[in-house]
C-alpha cells in the first residue's frame, strides 16, 4: 500500500457534540434571529388596537366601567407589566439587530483586508532553511543546506521599493528557460540548481536529493500532505505547490506574481528545494480543484454571536480585574499595550541583588504571564488565585492584556491587533520601568501566548532567565497541525465545537489569525531557548489529548535537542488548556516551578 495516498479514517461526531450544538451553541445563535422576528412583529402589529390587549382593555374599562374597580386594578397591573416587558424586549432586540449589522459589516471588512506583509525575505529564507532541516541528520543537512564559501552575504534594504532581491538579475533555476518562462520539461542535472551568487537559494547549491524511502523523506511528505487537506501525494502537482509557496513566502496569489520577476524565480527555487527534501520530483501541471491551506488568502470563517454574549464575557473580565485589584494588581498602559501589574513599592533590583548575594534564599524573579486565545483574564481567574495564594507576596507579577484575542469587542485593538514590534517594544519598556530588565524575568506562557514568548526569546534572550511553555503552539508551526486543527477542521467533538464557534470563528480572533498573523514570524525554534536542557530554567508542558497541536511531534522535536523528561512534561490524559485548570497536579507543579 502506498502510504503517501492513505487518508486518515473518517471521524464521526460524538453525542456530546450534538448535545452542545442543540443545547448550548444553538440557543445562543438563535438570539439574533429572535430579535429580528420581535422587531418585525412589532412593526407589523403597531397599528392594531389589540397590539397590547391588556393595556388597551384597561383604558377602555377605565373610561366606561368605573364600577368594576377591582377588575380594573388587576387589568391595569397586567397591562403595565405586559407593556414594560414588551419595551424591554424591543430595546434588547433593537440593540441586538444593530450590533448584528455592525458585526457583519466588520466581518466583511476583515474579508477584504490585505494580509500582513512579509518584509524581511532574507530572514524568511533562513526560516525556511531551518524548518526543512528539522529531522535531518548532520550529513544530509550539510549536503542540502551548506552555503558555498564563495557566496557573498545576502543584503536587503527596507527602503527599497521593489523586491529585496532587486539588486540582482532574475534567477534561472532548473525550471526556468532563458526567456524567464517555466520550463516544464527540465530534469535534474549537474547544473540543475545553479543560481545567481546573490540568490537567496545559494544556500541550496547542490542537486542533492534525499532517498525517496528514507524515514525523514517519508515523514516530510506525510506532513506536507496536510497543507493540502491530506490529498494523495500524486494529486499535488508542481503548480499546486507553487500556489501554496506563493502564500507561504510572499502572502500573494501565484497569478499576481509575474513569471519573469525575482519573486517567481524564488518560488521556483523553493519548489526545487522541497523536491530534494521530499526525495522525489513533483509531477508537472495542476490538479484542478485541489485546495491548500493559505490562511492569509482564504475566506475568513467568522460566525456571528449576540451582543449579550460579548456583554457577559466583558463583564466577567472586568469583574476579574476588579477582584485582582484587591490583591495588589494595578492597570498599567505602556505604549500600545496594557497590563495588570503587581509590584510592591519595596521591590527593586538592588534589594533583590543584595539578597541573592547574602546567605538568605534568592528571591524569585518577576513573573510575566502570557495567556492564550479565549475570553481573556477571566478564564484564568482560578489559576491567578492560586498564584496569589502560593507565590511569595513580594514577587512581581505582570499579566499582558490582549483585547484582540479576548473577545473585547468594545476595544479598538479588537480588530486592530498590535504588531510583533509594538508588543515586544512595549514589554521591554515595561521591564525598564520596573527594573525587570536588570533582574531578568520568568515567563509563563500558554497556547497562543507562547508565540509572544518566542518573540521575547529571540529579541531579549538575556532578560528571559526562565521559561515555562504550556501547550506551546509556537513549535513546529511549519507543519499544518495547528493551522488545520484550529482554523479549517470541521468540529467533531464538544471541545472542537467550542474552540471553533466560541474562539476560532470570533471576529477579532479570526482577524488576528488570518490577516494579522505572520506564520513564519510566529515559529519558535528550540535552539532559541537559553538553557533549554536545564529543567530549572526551561519547562514545557504537553497535553496528550491536545486537539490543537500535535504533542507527540513537539515532544520528539524537544528530545532531538537534548531536553529530558524533566524539562518536557507529558500529561497523557489532559486536553488543551487543562494543565492550568484548578484540580490538576500540573497546576500545582507549574506554580511551584515559577515561584
Amino acid at each position: 500500500m502506498d502510504l503517501d495516498s492513505v487518508s486518515p479514517p473518517p471521524r464521526h461526531r460524538s453525542i456530546w457534540y450534538w448535545f452542545a450544538l442543540f443545547f448550548i451553541v444553538g440557543p445562543i445563535r438563535i438570539i439574533t434571529p429572535l430579535a429580528w422576528l420581535h422587531i418585525a412583529y412589532t412593526l407589523a402589529s403597531h397599528h392594531s388596537p389589540h397590539h397590547f390587549p391588556p393595556l388597551y382593555h384597561h383604558y377602555s374599562h377605565h373610561h366606561h366601567h368605573h364600577h368594576h374597580h377591582n377588575t380594573e386594578t388587576s387589568i391595569e397591573h397586567q397591562g403595565i407589566m405586559s407593556f414594560g416587558v414588551h419595551l424591554v424586549l424591543l430595546a434588547i432586540s433593537v440593540m441586538e439587530v444593530s450590533f448584528f449589522i455592525w458585526y457583519m459589516h466588520s466581518a466583511r471588512q476583515v474579508q477584504i483586508s490585505a494580509p500582513a506583509s512579509i518584509a524581511d525575505r532574507r530572514a524568511l529564507m533562513q526560516t525556511f532553511k531551518r524548518c526543512l532541516s528539522v529531522g535531518l541528520d548532520e550529513e544530509d543537512q550539510q549536503l542540502l543546506f551548506k552555503s558555498p564559501e564563495s557566496s557573498p552575504p545576502l543584503t536587503s534594504s527596507s527602503s527599497s521599493s521593489s523586491s529585496v532581491f532587486s539588486s540582482r538579475k532574475p534567477l534561472l533555476s532548473s525550471h526556468h528557460s532563458h526567456n524567464g518562462k517555466p520550463n516544464h520539461n527540465s530534469t535534474y542535472s549537474s547544473s540543475s540548481s545553479s543560481s545567481s551568487p546573490t540568490s537567496p537559494t545559494s544556500f541550496f547549491p547542490k542537486p542533492y536529493m534525499l532517498d525517496y524511502n528514507s524515514p525523514s523523506a517519508k515523514e516530510f511528505r506525510d506532513q506536507l500532505r496536510l497543507w493540502f487537506f491530506n490529498a494523495p501525494l500524486s494529486q499535488i502537482k508542481r503548480d499546486n505547490m507553487m500556489e501554496w509557496l506563493a502564500w507561504s513566502f510572499h502572502s500573494q496569489y501565484l497569478e499576481d506574481i509575474p513569471l519573469s520577476s525575482d519573486d517567481y524565480a524564488v518560488l521556483e527555487d523553493l519548489c526545487d528545494m522541497f523536491e530534494r527534501r521530499m526525495g522525489m520530483r513533483i509531477p508537472e501541471g495542476r490538479s484542478e480543484g485541489l485546495k491548500s491551506l493559505r490562511v492569509a488568502l482564504d475566506r475568513v470563517r467568522i460566525s456571528s454571536r449576540p451582543l449579550l454574549l460579548y456583554l457577559l464575557f466583558g463583564g466577567l473580565n472586568k469583574l476579574t480585574e476588579w477582584r485582582l485589584s484587591f490583591a495588589g494588581f494595578k492597570h498599567v498602559t505602556v505604549g500600545s499595550c496594557s497590563y495588570l501589574v503587581r509590584c510592591s513599592d519595596k521591590w527593586s533590583y538592588d534589594i533583590q541583588s543584595s539578597s541573592s548575594t547574602s546567605s538568605l534564599p534568592s528571591p524569585p524573579l518577576p513573573l510575566l504571564f502570557l495567556y492564550g486565545l479565549g475570553i481573556g483574564v477571566s478564564q484564568y481567574f482560578d489559576f491567578f488565585n492560586q498564584c496569589i495564594s502560593h507565590l511569595p507576596s513580594d514577587q512581581p507579577i505582570v499579566i499582558l492584556l490582549q483585547p484582540h484575542v479576548s473577545m473585547d469587542v468594545f476595544h479598538h485593538a479588537h480588530t486592530h491587533p498590535p504588531s510583533e514590534t509594538c508588543i515586544v517594544a512595549s514589554l521591554y519598556e515595561l521591564m525598564v520601568r520596573y527594573d525587570f530588565h536588570r533582574s531578568g524575568m520568568t515567563v509563563l506562557s500558554h497556547s497562543n501566548g507562547t508565540i509572544i514568548h518566542g518573540w521575547l526569546l529571540r529579541k531579549y534572550p538575556d532578560i528571559i532567565k526562565r521559561s515555562c511553555l504550556v501547550d506551546p503552539v509556537c513549535f513546529r508551526l511549519w507543519e499544518a497541525d495547528v493551522c488545520y486543527n484550529f482554523i479549517y477542521r470541521s468540529p467533531r467533538t464538544l471541545l472542537e465545537l467550542f474552540m471553533s464557534y466560541f474562539v476560532a470563528q470570533e471576529l477579532g480572533i479570526a482577524k488576528y489569525l488570518t490577516r494579522a498573523f505572520v506564520w513564519s514570524r510566529c515559529i519558535a525554534f528550540m535552539h532559541e531557548i537559553p538553557n533549554a536542557t536545564d529543567p530549572k530554567k526551561t519547562l514545557i508542558f504537553l497535553a496528550g489529548r491536545d486537539a490543537v497541536l500535535n504533542p507527540h511531534r513537539v515532544r520528539e522535536y524537544a528530545r532531538s535537542f537534548g531536553l529530558s523528561g524533566k524539562s518536557v512534561r507529558f500529561a497523557d490524559k489532559l486536553a488543551h488548556g487543562q494543565a492550568l485548570v484548578k484540580g490538576f497536579e500540573t497546576t500545582t507543579e507549574i506554580i511551584k516551578w515559577i515561584g
